[in-house]
Protein backbone atom coordinates (compact mmCIF):
# COMPACT_ATOMS: atom_id res chain seq x y z
CA UNK A 1 0.00 0.00 0.00
CA UNK A 2 1.28 3.45 -0.88
CA UNK A 3 0.13 6.68 0.78
CA UNK A 4 0.56 9.98 -0.98
CA UNK A 5 0.20 13.40 0.57
CA UNK A 6 -0.84 16.02 -1.94
CA UNK A 7 -0.69 19.76 -1.39
CA UNK A 8 -1.78 20.25 2.23
CA UNK A 9 -4.03 23.09 3.30
CA UNK A 10 -4.94 24.23 6.76
CA UNK A 11 -6.97 26.75 8.67
CA UNK A 12 -7.17 27.78 12.28
CA UNK A 13 -9.72 29.65 14.30
CA UNK A 14 -9.77 31.27 17.71
CA UNK A 15 -11.41 29.37 20.52
CA UNK A 16 -12.12 30.68 24.00
CA UNK A 17 -8.72 32.40 24.35
CA UNK A 18 -7.63 35.86 23.27
CA UNK A 19 -4.52 34.50 21.57
CA UNK A 20 -3.90 31.81 18.95
CA UNK A 21 -2.04 28.81 20.38
CA UNK A 22 -2.12 26.65 17.23
CA UNK A 23 1.04 26.14 15.21
CA UNK A 24 1.58 24.28 11.95
CA UNK A 25 4.78 23.29 10.22
CA UNK A 26 6.36 23.59 7.84
CA UNK A 27 5.48 27.24 7.38
CA UNK A 28 5.51 26.85 3.58
CA UNK A 29 4.29 23.59 2.08
CA UNK A 30 4.58 22.31 -1.45
CA UNK A 31 3.74 19.03 -3.14
CA UNK A 32 7.32 17.97 -2.35
CA UNK A 33 6.79 18.41 1.40
CA UNK A 34 6.81 15.00 3.06
CA UNK A 35 5.74 15.91 6.58
CA UNK A 36 3.52 18.18 8.57
CA UNK A 37 2.81 18.68 12.25
CA UNK A 38 0.11 20.48 14.17
CA UNK A 39 0.66 21.64 17.74
CA UNK A 40 -1.65 23.39 20.15
CA UNK A 41 -0.89 24.96 23.51
CA UNK A 42 -2.18 22.99 26.48
CA UNK A 43 -5.23 24.64 28.01
CA UNK A 44 -4.71 26.32 31.33
CA UNK A 45 -0.94 26.59 30.84
CA UNK A 46 0.90 29.85 30.30
CA UNK A 47 2.59 30.60 26.94
CA UNK A 48 1.03 27.76 24.94
CA UNK A 49 1.58 29.76 21.75
CA UNK A 50 5.31 29.84 22.49
CA UNK A 51 5.46 26.11 23.25
CA UNK A 52 3.57 25.09 20.11
CA UNK A 53 5.68 27.42 17.97
CA UNK A 54 8.96 26.11 19.41
CA UNK A 55 8.01 22.49 18.80
CA UNK A 56 6.87 23.14 15.23
CA UNK A 57 10.03 25.14 14.55
CA UNK A 58 12.18 22.31 15.90
CA UNK A 59 10.40 19.69 13.79
CA UNK A 60 10.72 21.86 10.70
CA UNK A 61 14.43 22.53 11.25
CA UNK A 62 15.04 18.81 11.73
CA UNK A 63 13.11 17.49 8.73
CA UNK A 64 12.96 20.21 6.10
CA UNK A 65 14.96 19.23 3.04
CA UNK A 66 15.44 15.61 4.15
CA UNK A 67 12.77 13.76 2.18
CA UNK A 68 14.58 10.45 2.64
CA UNK A 69 14.29 10.64 6.42
CA UNK A 70 10.62 11.63 6.11
CA UNK A 71 9.84 8.70 3.84
CA UNK A 72 11.77 6.11 5.85
CA UNK A 73 11.42 7.32 9.42
CA UNK A 74 12.25 4.79 12.09
CA UNK A 75 11.14 4.72 15.69
CA UNK A 76 14.63 5.94 16.66
CA UNK A 77 14.33 8.87 14.21
CA UNK A 78 10.98 9.86 15.72
CA UNK A 79 12.35 9.57 19.26
CA UNK A 80 15.28 11.82 18.29
CA UNK A 81 12.87 14.47 16.98
CA UNK A 82 10.85 14.27 20.20
CA UNK A 83 14.04 14.65 22.25
CA UNK A 84 14.95 17.77 20.28
CA UNK A 85 11.46 19.16 20.92
CA UNK A 86 11.74 18.53 24.67
CA UNK A 87 15.16 20.18 24.64
CA UNK A 88 13.77 23.24 22.85
CA UNK A 89 11.08 23.62 25.51
CA UNK A 90 13.59 23.07 28.32
CA UNK A 91 16.08 25.53 26.84
CA UNK A 92 13.33 28.17 26.76
CA UNK A 93 11.88 27.53 30.21
CA UNK A 94 12.77 31.09 31.24
CA UNK A 95 9.78 32.15 29.10
CA UNK A 96 7.52 29.95 31.23
CA UNK A 97 8.27 26.89 33.30
CA UNK A 98 4.74 25.53 32.76
CA UNK A 99 4.34 26.05 29.01
CA UNK A 100 3.28 22.90 27.17
CA UNK A 101 1.91 21.79 23.82
CA UNK A 102 0.22 18.80 22.26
Amino acid sequence: MSLTIKQPYSFSQYGQRDNQEDALCPAVMTEETRFFAVCDGVGGRDKGEVASGLVCQTIEQTLLGDNEQCLNMTKADFEEILLRCYEALYDNRKVSRSMATT
